[in-house]
């Protein structure tokens, strides 16, 4: 299986199937790619077809993976709503994956980051 199709796979929540740097996981209601480990994540998506991307930069092969993420996310329809950065990101999952009706607040949460 091509990179590409792999990631498509992770966002689309066909399959928890990986590349060999890339890997979703699924919590709570959300889907959460990260390359290389949980130390970046790339994207949170939210079964509404939303996300919310990292806008930092990390290395040239992690660019290189969002690239790829970016591109499967337009190909299942998912729309960026928020860019944050990585610190930004980490505390949404963290709040994603600690609580199961931190849903309840999602679209407050993503007004609070405008």
């Amino acid at each position: 299986m091509k990179n590409e199709d792999a990631v498509y796979d992770i966002v689309s929540g066909i399959a928890s199937s990986k590349t060999e740097n890339i890997f979703g996981r699924k919590e709570n209601g959300v889907i959460v790619i990260y390359s290389y480990g949980e130390h970046f994540p790339m994207a949170m998506i939210f079964a509404d077809k939303k996300a919310i991307a990292n806008q930092s930069k990390y290395s040239v092969s992690t660019s290189r993976h969002q690239t790829l993420l970016y591109r499967s996310l337009s190909r299942a329809g998912i729309k960026i709503e928020k860019w944050v950065d990585t610190n930004e990101l980490q505390k949404l999952v963290n709040m994603a994956f600690r609580s199961e009706d931190w849903i309840n607040s999602y679209n407050e949460m993503l007004v609070g980051l405008v």
